[in-house]
C-alpha cells in the first residue's frame, strides 16, 4: 500500500472530470460534521467489474457460475493490503451497490417481479487506487493498494493529469432547474391505500411489525440531462453525512442519506437509524420548539425504539 499526499482541492470540483466516465464513483460525505461527515472518496479505473443482470453473473464482462458473493469475497483477498495508520478509513478494495433482488442468493423467497427497468442487481468494482479526502484537516492521497497491477503508475499518472485539470478548471454552479416532464407513479391512490389497510391489519394481528410500501416515482428527462449537475443540486438542497454519486454509463445513481446503515470495525458493528423528524425552524428559538416537539412525540419515540428493536434483533 503507498499513500501520495497531493494539494487538497474541494472532492466535487476533483471528481468533475470523471463524472461522466463509467464505473466513477463519488463517495461524498455532503454534510461535515464531527461524528460522521469526515471523509470523502474517489473511485475511477477499477481493476476489476462483476455485475449480475437478468439472472446472468458476469465478471469484467465475461459470465461466471459462481455465486457472486464468493466472488466478490476471493477478489478482495486477492486485492488486500494492511491499512495504513493516520488515513482515511477506505483505502481502496470494492465499490458498488447490490440491489434488494441479490437476496435471492441469500434466502429463498418467491419469484421477482417483473423487471421494467433491465437495471443490474448489483454492480461492484474493485478499486486499487482512490482519491481520499480528510474534509476537517484539509488534506488528500491518492491511494494505491496493488503497487505491482498491470500499468498501476500509468493509470496514477492519469490521475494526476485529471486532478491538474479539475484544479484549473472551476465548477459553475449546479443548475437549480431541470427540464423534466410530471411526474409519475406506480401506484394508483387507490392500490395504496388498500396496500396500508393490509398493513395495519397485519401489524394489529401480531403478523409483523412493520412493513416499507414502496413507490416508485419516474419522469421523462430531456436531452443532455446533467447526472453529475442533479447530484449536486440534491446535495445542496438536501446536505447528507451518507451521499453518494454512481455514474454506470447506461445509469447513474445518486444518493443522499442521514443514515448510517452499517459499520464494521474491529469486530463492532453500529447502525444509526433515524425515526421521526422536523423541518429547521428560521431561528434559534424555532428550532428549539421543534426539537422540543419530537422529543414530546409519543409516535415519533415508538417508531424510533421499534427500530432500535429491530436492528439490535437482527444483529444478534
Amino acid at each position: 500500500m503507498q499513500a501520495e499526499e497531493i494539494s487538497y482541492l474541494d472532492p466535487v470540483q476533483a471528481f468533475a472530470p470523471w463524472a461522466a466516465q463509467p464505473w466513477s464513483i463519488f463517495l461524498d460525505s455532503a454534510r461535515e460534521d464531527g461524528a460522521l461527515g469526515k471523509h470523502s472518496f474517489i473511485c475511477v479505473q477499477p481493476c476489476r467489474r462483476m455485475t449480475v443482470a437478468g439472472g446472468q453473473f458476469l465478471l469484467d464482462n465475461q459470465p461466471v457460475e459462481s455465486d457472486p458473493f464468493t466472488c466478490l469475497e476471493s477478489l478482495l483477498r486477492a486485492h488486500a493490503a494492511p491499512a495504513l495508520a493516520g488515513l482515511p478509513p477506505f483505502q481502496g478494495g470494492a465499490a458498488g451497490f447490490i440491489g434488494y433482488e441479490m437476496g435471492r442468493y441469500l434466502e429463498k423467497v418467491d419469484a421477482p417481479g417483473a423487471d421494467d427497468l433491465g437495471l443490474p442487481d448489483l454492480a461492484m468494482g474493485v478499486y486499487d487506487q482512490i482519491i481520499a479526502f480528510d474534509l476537517h484537516a484539509r488534506r488528500a492521497w491518492i491511494l494505491t493498494r496493488d503497487l505491482g497491477a498491470k500499468d498501476a503508475e500509468k493509470r496514477r499518472a492519469r490521475l494526476r493529469q485529471n486532478l491538474a485539470l479539475a484544479r484549473a478548471t472551476p465548477l459553475p454552479p449546479a443548475p437549480q432547474t431541470f427540464d423534466a416532464k410530471r411526474w409519475r407513479g406506480n401506484f394508483p391512490r387507490d392500490v395504496y391505500e388498500q396496500a396500508v389497510s393490509r398493513v395495519v391489519r397485519y401489524i394489529l394481528e401480531g403478523d409483523i411489525f412493520q412493513a416499507n410500501i414502496a413507490q416508485r416515482f419516474a419522469v421523462s428527462l430531456g436531452p443532455g440531462f446533467d447526472r453529475f449537475g442533479f447530484y449536486r443540486r440534491l446535495r445542496e438542497v438536501n446536505p447528507a453525512p451518507f451521499s453518494a454519486f454512481l455514474e454506470m454509463g447506461d445509469y447513474a445513481l445518486a444518493s443522499s442519506s442521514p443514515e448510517r446503515f452499517l459499520h464494521l470495525s474491529r469486530g463492532r458493528v453500529e447502525a444509526r437509524p433515524i425515526k421521526g423528524t422536523r423541518p429547521r425552524g428560521q431561528t434559534p428559538e424555532e428550532d428549539a420548539a421543534l426539537a422540543a416537539e419530537l422529543g414530546a412525540s409519543e409516535k415519533d419515540r415508538a417508531e424510533n425504539v421499534m427500530i432500535v428493536d429491530l436492528l439490535r434483533n437482527e444483529l444478534a
